[in-house]
């Protein structure tokens, strides 16, 4: 089950969303709301979300902040589905800078948020499928090296034999 972090200042949208939207069936669940770009900097760690909900327009810190924030950090490849109350193309070009995913405009309903939870569960899911193969891949070279006698960074053998006991 991949994990949402919903941020938005309003109240009503940070309880409504979870519970007007089947996201459980389409595999993802909110696992935190924030009220602003701040607090949701600060539950980052926490959370390690796969999918944002973010708001444009918040106290403190907007969603443009906050997308410059978490473009630089650990969770620069964190896919982003904009809201907004407003529909303002200037905002929606900045947010395409920062490589969001969409720009929905509030009130959200469900005829246009599943097919966009679809499709984000695909890149997530397309994504999840690459890394493992390159780990696989990274996996199968060590072996092959050392099968060839090849030196091999002992902390990297130690690790791998510990993963593949457990």
């Amino acid at each position: 089950m991949y994990s949402i972090l919903l941020i938005d200042d309003e109240k009503t949208i940070r309880e409504y969303l979870p519970k007007a939207i089947p996201f459980e069936e389409y595999g993802f669940r909110v696992k935190d709301t924030a009220m602003n770009g701040q607090e949701a900097v600060d539950k980052l760690p926490m959370v390690k979300p796969d999918l944002i909900f973010l708001d444009v327009r918040m106290p403190m810190m907007d969603g443009l902040q906050f997308l410059n924030i978490l473009r630089q950090g650990e969770f620069s490849d964190t896919l982003v589905v904009m809201l907004s109350g407003y529909s303002d193309f200037a905002y929606a070009k900045a947010a395409m800078k920062y490589g969001v995913q969409a720009y929905l405009n509030k009130p959200v309903d469900e005829d246009e948020i599943i097919p966009l939870l679809e499709k984000m569960r695909n890149k997530l899911d397309e994504y999840n499928n690459q890394m493992n193969l390159g780990l696989v891949r990274k996996h199968v070279n060590m072996l092959k090296n050392l099968y060839n006698g090849a030196a091999v960074d002992r902390q990297i053998f130690c690790d791998y034999t510990l993963m593949t006991c457990v």
